[in-house]
């Protein structure tokens, strides 16, 4: 615990208690509770909102599991039965991360899924000799994004959200010829 100390004296110490008092003042209207007890109602909202992301969270990869599995019983399958997913999902980053990790995770899988915030994530599963990262990452820089990996794992950002569902269709169609 860090705390600081600021002296002020005079009017700079009246306006600087009007401020403060105002603040409060308001805070205490809006979680319609007394003044004093504003530190208690923010640590409960704060403690409910760590609460909520981690539910959230659980959620989000109970989801991802279950579509992984719907993607892969859709999925292309190449001549050397590797199945790929090439899909760009709504959710942001963290659930795309969740969906290719649920898709690396069955065998004989590759994943390229990309969000709309310009987030893509390549994963092949360990069964799957693929270095994902040496496709996936300098055809990135080239579209300008940033990001990289190794191996079988790549995460990378595309300056251009809209770009995104190009991408992940011709990284996609690189490992469906090449497998």
């Amino acid at each position: 615990n860090t705390h600081r100390v600021h002296f002020v004296v005079g009017t700079r110490a009246a306006r600087d208690y009007t401020l403060k008092h105002d603040i409060v003042t308001d805070l205490a209207t809006r979680f319609t509770t007394g003044v004093t007890e504003v530190g208690a109602k923010v640590d409960k909202l704060v403690a409910e909102n760590q609460s909520y992301k981690k539910s959230a969270r659980a959620m989000s990869q109970r989801l991802a599991a279950l579509e992984a599995e719907s993607l892969l019983a859709g999925a292309d399958e190449t001549d050397a039965g590797v199945r790929v997913v090439a899909r760009v999902v709504d959710g942001g980053a963290e659930y795309a991360r969740a969906l290719s990790s649920a898709l690396r995770a069955m065998p004989k899988t590759v994943a390229v899924v990309g969000s709309d915030d310009g987030t893509v994530v390549c994963a092949a599963s360990d069964d799957v000799d693929l270095d994902i990262a040496a496709v996936a990452v300098p055809r990135a820089k080239e579209l300008g994004g940033s990001g990289g990996g190794k191996g079988s794992f790549a995460q990378l950002k595309l300056p251009d959200g809209a770009a995104v569902a190009g991408y992940v269709e011709g990284i996609g169609n690189h490992v469906r010829s090449s497998l």
